[in-house]
């Protein structure tokens, strides 16, 4: 049977929000077999070990993220980034963090990971308001894994779960709406049902400089 890699650092406020709604997550899946990389475990070694099982089919990542990558326990390195995405080569990828479906989601995709699952921007929410940005950012998942929708579907239902929350929330909590429209506005499945633009030259041109410029100024 196919097995879902689920990884979930916590080192600090907000990485314990994601870790909380993450169990969630795991807890409402069924049928599936899953190992765990959490907390101090969560780490780009033991995930380069846990990886290599070929029965591994999808990825599941709650934390924080940037542009270059997943960001592991402690926030001194990244999980996964542009130097071992091959490692996601064939594999769904599902995330809840900021920023990383952006270059690192598309060039995933581009490298041949079949469906990446995240947001382009930050994801926002208000602490006292939990329960929704953690449902929201499960619902995903489980619609695919328990209901057996195509990523697509789930995708259109969480955009119109998320436009029922934001509808809720407009005649309460002015900063419940502001975070839930910015974390709708932000989400994205890549796949080949909505593949991401192909860079322009001058995006190409850019993106060498800055990953040249890092390199010799050795930041991840």
């Amino acid at each position: 049977m196919a097995t879902l890699l689920n990884i979930a650092p916590h080192w600090e406020e907000v990485t314990a929000h994601s870790l909380k709604w993450n169990q969630l997550l795991m807890a409402a899946l069924r049928g599936c077999v899953f190992s765990q990389l959490l907390e101090d475990k969560a780490t780009r070694l033991n995930y380069m070990e846990a990886v290599k099982d070929p029965e591994i089919r999808t990825v599941v990542f709650y934390d924080h993220g940037s542009g270059q990558g997943l960001v592991e326990d402690g926030g001194a390195g990244y999980i996964l980034d542009e130097r071992n995405l091959d490692t996601v080569k064939g594999k769904e990828v599902y995330t809840m963090c900021c920023l990383t479906a952006g270059d690192l989601g598309k060039e995933a995709y581009r490298r041949g990971t079949p469906t990446w699952w995240g947001y382009i921007r930050e994801f926002s929410f208000m602490a006292h308001a939990e329960e929704i940005y953690g449902r929201l950012a499960n619902m995903g998942l489980l619609l695919v894994k328990n209901d057996g929708l195509t990523w697509r579907q789930a995708y259109d239902a969480v955009i119109e779960a998320f436009n029922e929350e934001i509808k809720k929330a407009e005649t309460g909590d002015p900063w419940v709406e502001i975070t839930l429209i910015n974390n709708r506005d932000a989400l994205v499945c890549w796949a080949d049902w909505n593949p991401p633009t192909e860079l322009t030259l001058l995006e190409r041109i850019i993106k060498w400089i800055l990953d040249f410029l890092r390199r010799i100024l050795g930041l991840p």
